[in-house]
């Protein structure tokens, strides 16, 4: 889930005002400067701005300055007011003037790109004094996690694994725990075979990184949400890749959008974050799913459909339980709510696609650990975790 979602931007939202002759009038000049940061994501869905006072008094302008700007920016659908509680950011991006869907670029993969993914990644994990819990992780707070069972997890696992942790273990993923998630997916209405259609990854990451170097060559077009958690556009930008945003809206992607690009583009993978999207928290509508899958078929892209945050939605509408992973690739994991240094996870998808990604998971890094494995295995084996 996106950071600080309900926090106040910083007072001035880094606008200083210029009052040198031949400049724009001073509120053209503060609805600009937000709407370069709608675009560029330093503003994410869900922000909320300062006060029309706070902005007024720490940016030094009058106050009817900033009422006229938010108010030209509410009606452009970048932001909105909730009564008695300020403004917001909207989920729904202000498009680059003079750009329809049809001519959306891909952001520059430059090293002056919009944002620089190694520093955010960084900044999440620096640690910081007396700071007790970093949504910017993603993760629950470790006191809404369950400690003692997983605990209690290590300890049987050490009990019984005996001389088979010294080993490295199967390329495909600890058998027992392969059916098991075989076993929870069935749960939730996605049957899949846990020989020939499931592979364990050391968590969502790697099993995203997996499918994007096995699948894609620099100059292949990749359809991404817009917004979408940076670290995806971090991988693409490193393969070189054409990232073509795709606008998210409540219920999905635009779907019209989405045609118009697929057409334009040609793309070779849609990534999507269907259930509990990050940053935004929305779902997908099964009208939406429906439609994406036809647009997949009818221009004969992939799906790869983001399951991190699924546990948190009873019945989530899923694109791969629909398309019986045809067309969609699955990857989940538990670092979220088991713990964040259980590096477990799990791609599903066809038996030749598992196959090639089996390979490719060798390559880059032979087995991923046991140990893991079979921890995450007895958390869900016991009953607990569900």
């Amino acid at each position: 889930m996106a950071p600080n979602t309900q926090t106040v931007a910083s007072n001035a939202l880094g606008w200083q005002p210029q009052r040198t002759p031949g400049m724009p009038p001073l509120v053209d000049q503060l609805v600009h400067h937000c709407q370069q940061l709608l675009q560029s994501h330093s503003l994410r869905a869900g922000t909320r701005l300062p006060s029309v006072r706070q902005l007024a008094d720490s940016a030094g302008v009058s106050r009817d300055t900033v009422v006229q700007a938010y108010d030209r920016l509410v009606a452009q659908g970048g932001i909105h007011s909730r009564p008695g509680a300020g403004f917001y950011v909207s989920t729904q991006r202000i498009p680059h003037k003079g750009s329809s869907p049809k001519n959306l670029q891909a952001p520059s993969l430059a090293p002056d790109a919009a944002f620089d993914t190694p520093f955010l990644l960084r900044s999440i994990f620096r640690q910081h004094d007396g700071v007790h819990f970093d949504g910017s992780t993603g993760m629950l707070p470790a006191s809404w996690m369950d400690h003692d069972m997983l605990n209690a997890a290590v300890r049987a696992v050490g009990r019984s694994a005996g001389m088979q942790l010294l080993s490295y273990g199967a390329p495909q993923g600890y058998a027992p725990l392969r059916q098991q998630l075989s076993a929870y997916l069935l749960t939730q209405g996605l049957a899949v075979d846990p020989e020939q259609e499931l592979m364990t990854v050391t968590g969502v990451t790697q099993g995203m990184d997996l499918v994007l170097r096995s699948m894609l060559r620099p100059g292949d077009a990749v359809l991404v949400e817009d917004p979408a958690w940076f670290l995806v556009f971090g991988l693409l930008r490193s393969l070189g890749v054409r990232v073509v945003p795709v606008p998210r809206l409540r219920d999905g992607p635009d779907i019209q959008a989405l045609e118009q690009l697929a057409q334009a583009h040609q793309p070779k993978l849609f990534i999507t974050n269907s259930v509990v999207h990050n940053p935004t928290g929305f779902g997908l509508s099964l009208p939406v799913a429906y439609d994406l899958l036809r647009l997949a078929e009818q221009h004969n892209f992939l799906i790869l459909e983001d399951d991190t945050y699924a546990d948190f939605v009873v019945q989530p509408t899923r694109l791969a339980t629909l398309d019986r992973l045809r067309r969609v690739l699955l990857i989940g994991g538990f670092s979220k709510t088991l713990a964040g240094s259980l590096r477990v996870g799990y791609i599903a998808a066809s038996p030749a696609r598992i196959q090639s990604l089996t390979d490719a998971k060798l390559l880059s890094g032979l087995t991923s650990p046991e140990l893991g494995e079979r921890v995450g295995h007895r958390s869900l084996a016991d009953g607990h975790y569900r």
